[in-house]
């Protein structure tokens, strides 16, 4: 019984299980997610100017990103009882997960199936524990599109460039070209990061063995020509101009500055605890696994470009906007928290063939470390907020209520409808909802979509007393 117990309870499988654990919660929630904001104005834009219509009303009237103008712009996305809108977290996720094994199974090729699958979730699972706003990532289909999906295009992209130069096989840099067209038309920020990542590659590969690929360069121009065709459309310098009172220079390097020494505080501890506590598992296997070329840097400039991810995602945005929406926030963090991964492999393969040990933890220390990943979890976090939402209601209560609401906006044969107002809202899955103001551009999208002159939750006696 006890070597039953030692063999189950070993750092791999406990680690395993608390990843499921906080994962669970995020693909359960989606039953309950709903359309908000600009979901509804997309699919309005889709039915009254057409498929092909709606890409160039986006793109010469306010944003070059082809990507989600693509999605968002189908046919029924968004319609009847929005079973395909709540399908959409569900896969992102689980495409995530797939797109991570996907990347670390280009990089080790002899590593188990088991520790493939460990190091997918643990990236998966330290992602939704400390990104800031889940809903903006995952359950808002414009924002997710947007950004979250970039952020899948973009690991199958690494994965696919590292496959072509370990093999020299044309058809994965074919694969990754067809990629990158995608991840470039998706948000700029992640345009400026895979660009940096793949320039940088060409550049040090160039220094190294003094040419360049020509598969690799052929990416690299595909790229910038999509970068081009996105940054000079006429749709993002309309874009640029909605914003009064932007571009302050020294006002955008204080407040990136002062947002990079927060972020930092907040991500690298729970990141530092469960690298100590998954490295003291590899080290196990690694000894049989020689250094992946992918590794083979000096330390000094992969260090560099992962902390420019936070000024090179946040400045530009604090310059354009004067403020980063959370779902930018989100992208930053999953490519600083790659970047973080990949430098710590660096370090550890660099030990590694000095024969030095990269962490070695007691048996106390493990406790120690697995006691403060339980804490962490029990405490102010995306996981504890969603396994509440689902345990007292909330989402279930929210997820009625619009279905409440839906039934009366269809039912009615006036113009004008009033609403119940929501009372609850579930953080984990809820974006916006419809404004006070009867002239907010969400109004306007939700009377739209549903065919009304005024959908509110205001009666009209309580306008008329307002207006008093």
């Amino acid at each position: 019984m006890k070597q039953i117990l030692e063999k189950y309870l070993q750092s791999t499988n406990v680690i395993l299980i608390l990843c499921s654990v906080v994962v669970f919660p995020f693909l359960l929630i989606s039953v309950f997610n709903n359309p908000s904001a600009d979901d509804f104005c997309y699919s309005n834009y889709a039915r009254d100017l057409g498929y092909f219509g709606l890409q160039k009303e986006a793109y010469f009237g306010w944003s070059g990103r082809y990507l989600p103008t693509l999605i968002l712009g189908i046919p029924n996305l968004i319609s009847g009882s929005f079973v395909v809108y709540k399908l959409v977290p569900v896969l992102l996720l689980i495409n995530l997960f797939i797109a991570v094994y996907h990347l670390v199974s280009s990089i080790f090729v002899t590593l188990s199936t088991k520790n493939k699958c460990l190091l997918a979730i643990i990236t998966v699972a330290l992602y939704l524990a400390q990104m800031p706003s889940p809903t903006q990532g995952f359950y808002w289909l414009a924002g997710s599109v947007t950004y979250q999906l970039s952020i899948i295009l973009a690991l199958f992209m690494f994965s696919y460039v590292i496959r072509y130069l370990t093999t020299k096989n044309r058809k994965f840099v074919i694969t990754a070209i067809f990629l990158a067209f995608f991840i470039m038309g998706s948000n700029e920020i992640t345009l400026v990061f895979v660009n940096l990542i793949i320039g940088f590659a060409i550049v040090y590969m160039f220094f190294q063995y003094r040419k360049i690929d020509s598969g690799m360069l052929a990416l690299f121009v595909v790229m910038l020509a999509c970068s081009a065709f996105v940054l000079l459309s006429p749709g993002s310098a309309s874009r640029a101009t909605t914003y009064p009172g932007n571009q302050q220079f020294m006002y955008s390097v204080l407040k990136t500055l002062k947002a990079t020494k927060r972020h930092l505080g907040d991500w690298l501890p729970s990141i530092i605890v469960v690298l100590l506590l998954f490295f003291n598992s590899f080290a196990k296997t690694a000894s049989k696994i020689k250094t992946p070329d992918v590794f083979k840097v000096k330390l000094f400039f992969p260090v560099l470009i992962v902390f420019s991810f936070l000024i090179l995602g946040i400045f530009p945005v604090y310059y354009s906007l004067k403020w980063v929406p959370f779902r930018v926030v989100n992208l930053v963090y999953f490519f600083f928290l790659l970047g973080v991964f990949y430098v710590s492999f660096i370090l550890f393969f660099k030990l590694k063939e000095k024969e030095k040990p990269f962490i070695k933890l007691s048996k106390w220390t493990k406790i120690a470390l697995f006691a403060l990943v339980f804490f962490r979890l029990g405490g102010d976090n995306n996981v504890r907020v969603a396994y509440s939402d689902l345990f007292s209601g909330k989402a279930y209560a929210y997820n009625k209520a619009l279905n409440e609401r839906y039934k009366i906006i269809k039912q009615s044969k006036d113009k004008t409808v009033v609403i119940p107002k929501l009372t609850v809202f579930p953080e984990t899955i809820f974006f916006e909802d419809v404004k006070p103001d009867s002239k907010h551009w969400i109004n306007a999208c939700y009377n739209s979509y549903f065919n009304k002159s005024e959908i509110t939750y205001k009666s009209k006696n309580n306008r008329m007393q307002h207006n008093d």
